[in-house]
């Protein structure tokens, strides 16, 4: 039987985690810490489409330059210790002493490579992935990265209203969170008060499944998942891995069944440490919905039909390649399929 456990937490505090920002109190400031970065979201009333940001910065003594991204996606409110630059940088004044930036953040928008929306607000809730990114440097002439020198920057999360901070991305917004054990971890799920949740037991029932079956991979400490209402497309992942956790969203009209079970699918997205090159950045995606149609196949789950066409579609694609491709060609392969077009990966 089944047991999930709700994860308590209180109105416009998110819950802990590490690497897009911990979510917690006030900052204090290590002595072996360069900058803390403490990042505030909200919704913005009667603004559908964009959400709030504030960030602030507590520069160490060493600090001589201190420098934000973000150029595009976001339009500048009020700035205190920062002069603007050229390509959407911002220039710590190397004299304020807190200096912060606010900015309204545009939300809605699709990836490169996939169909629907990745991230959308709302209005009474959104799904975002703001870029939060800085560089810095101290008494040396090297830049220091804040998505590379983690050792020396500690990122905090702060939301004004209910929601949940993942690794990679954030919810704002009403909602319920649950956990539950998985082989190796464990899994969170968080469920908009807007979502269908109708398909969220049967779903964690078979990650957890999954999570035994797949026996290749690495395994994240935290798989965060997010039911995703209208209009997020089918699926897609975060693909930092921070520290051990993973973000994914999954759409509540998505059905738990193969040939393509997303639900699944973006777990075994989760477990993929793969280093591919160019022409075989197809086989990530095909490799996830081959795996989630399998293990639902294995799981007794309806849609073994389904299943069996997709594998046919991949022989006659692999048959067709390998006509395709020869020694003289090149050691690696160009094959270009993608094994499905709306769920973003």
């Amino acid at each position: 039987m089944l047991v999930l456990v709700p994860a308590t937490a209180a109105a416009g505090v998110a819950t802990a985690t590490s690497g897009f920002g911990q979510a917690g109190g006030a900052s204090v400031q290590s002595v072996d810490t360069d900058v803390v970065q403490t990042v505030e979201l909200r919704l913005l009333p009667n603004a559908t489409g964009r959400i709030g940001m504030t960030l602030h910065y507590e520069p160490g003594v060493n600090v001589t330059s201190l420098v934000t991204y973000g150029a595009g996606s976001r339009t500048l409110v009020d700035a205190n210790g920062f002069e603007e630059r050229q390509s959407g940088r911002w220039l710590w004044n190397s004299e304020t002493e807190r200096p912060s930036l606010t900015f309204e953040v545009s939300v809605n928008r699709s990836g490169p490579t996939f169909r629907g929306l990745a991230w959308v607000d709302a209005g009474d809730w959104a799904l975002a992935r703001p870029r939060t990114a800085f560089a810095y440097r101290n008494d040396s002439t090297r830049w220091q990265y804040s998505w590379r020198d983690t050792d020396r920057v500690d990122r905090q999360t702060r939301l004004e209203n209910e929601g949940v901070v993942g690794s990679s991305m954030v919810y704002l917004g009403p909602h319920e969170t649950t956990r539950a054990n998985v082989t190796g971890g464990s899994l969170r799920v968080v469920e908009p008060a807007a979502a269908n949740a109708s398909n969220t037991d049967r779903a964690v029932r078979s990650i957890r499944r999954a999570s035994s079956q797949l026996r290749v991979g690495a395994r994240d400490s935290e798989v965060t998942v997010f039911v995703a209402p209208d209009p997020l497309r089918d699926g897609g992942l975060a693909v930092d891995d921070r520290n051990g956790r993973q973000d994914v969203w999954v759409s509540d009209r998505t059905p738990v069944a193969p040939p393509d079970n997303i639900w699944l699918h973006e777990y075994v997205h989760t477990r993929q440490s793969l280093q591919l090159g160019p022409g075989m950045r197809w086989f990530r995606e095909a490799s996830a919905t081959y795996y989630a149609g399998l293990l639902s196949v294995r799981q007794g789950l309806d849609g073994r039909d389904g299943y069996q066409a997709f594998l046919g579609t991949l022989r006659d694609y692999e048959s067709g390649r390998s006509r395709r491709w020869t020694p003289a060609s090149g050691t690696t392969p160009t094959g270009t399929a993608r094994s499905r077009t709306s769920s973003g990966g």
